[in-house]
């Protein structure tokens, strides 16, 4: 069985006759596929018209079980007064072939142009401009500094973001955006297109207007966590949610919002949600 569990022989076959395939053996961290003739597993045996002539070994074949990637370390950061840039920390341990992952929240105007070396992720929204959440990608070819993104053009604004390094991870796929205003952010399910049954990172992530905190994540999304809160009523924040599953679409479900304590009643905060989906290059 090729180091997979262990298969009992076939006895008493009559010469001439077909066998019928036995329990597929197991193997952690392999698929089974199927038995073949030889051991360099060049011509599969064929249990429907092959027949036995002579004492036979047959010789199973696995495929690598291709894993998700998984996020190992992250930073995450906020903005307190309007101001025209922001200055984007970039976790320790960053390397060669790692991929960075920026989740941005601005309050109010347009997302910034992608900085130098990363891209920008479409699709991009303005919840009726008090808050606007874009994604922006790079796959590293080298270490990564500290850097700064500038707001664009009269962007003087609250900022909130969080910064992922996933290593090994492959370019990204983001769904269309939700929008809304309401406790209730909702990140949309997404078909990621990478194929069915590929081990994928899903990431479900919102940015909201005002001083809440997250009190249900998706009930899907319970592996890991990751937020950061604005300090003041005025502010916005950013918060993920991540897991890893084989499917080909997601569906993140709801997270609910609540107003910190001691702060007056503000309006339902505005917010605008995607899910992200990665898998290992």
């Amino acid at each position: 069985s090729n180091g997979g569990s262990a298969v009992s022989p076939i006895s008493g076959v009559r010469y001439g006759a077909t066998i019928g395939a036995p329990a597929a053996p197991t193997r952690t961290g392999y698929d089974f596929d199927g038995w073949y003739k030889e051991g360099a597993l060049t011509n599969l045996w064929n249990f429907a018209t092959d027949t036995v002539t002579a004492n036979t070994t047959l010789y199973a074949k696995w495929t690598a079980v291709q894993t998700a990637p998984e996020i190992a370390n992250y930073t995450s950061g906020r903005t307190n007064t309007n101001v025209g840039s922001t200055t984007i920390t970039v976790p320790a341990g960053t390397q060669n072939g790692d991929l960075m992952v920026l989740i941005f929240t601005i309050n109010g105007g347009s997302a910034p142009a992608a900085p130098y070396g990363w891209t920008r992720l479409a699709p991009e929204n303005n919840t009726g401009n008090d808050i606007t959440q874009a994604i922006y990608y790079q796959k590293l070819t080298g270490g990564l500094s500290d850097f700064i993104l500038n707001h664009g053009y009269n962007n003087n604004r609250r900022t909130s973001w969080i910064l992922l390094c996933i290593p090994d991870g492959d370019i990204p796929k983001a769904s269309a955006v939700a929008t809304g205003q309401s406790r209730t952010p909702n990140p949309p399910s997404l078909a990621h297109g990478f194929g069915t049954g590929t081990n994928v990172l899903w990431i479900a992530t919102a940015g909201w207007t005002r001083s809440n905190t997250v009190t249900g994540w998706p009930t899907n999304y319970n592996d890991n966590r990751y937020s950061v809160y604005a300090s003041n009523d005025s502010g916005n924040s950013t918060a993920i949610a991540t897991r890893t599953r084989t499917a080909n679409t997601e569906d993140p479900g709801n997270f609910s919002l609540q107003q910190q304590t001691g702060w007056p009643t503000p309006q339902n905060p505005y917010w605008c949600a995607f899910t992200l989906a990665v898998k290992r290059q």
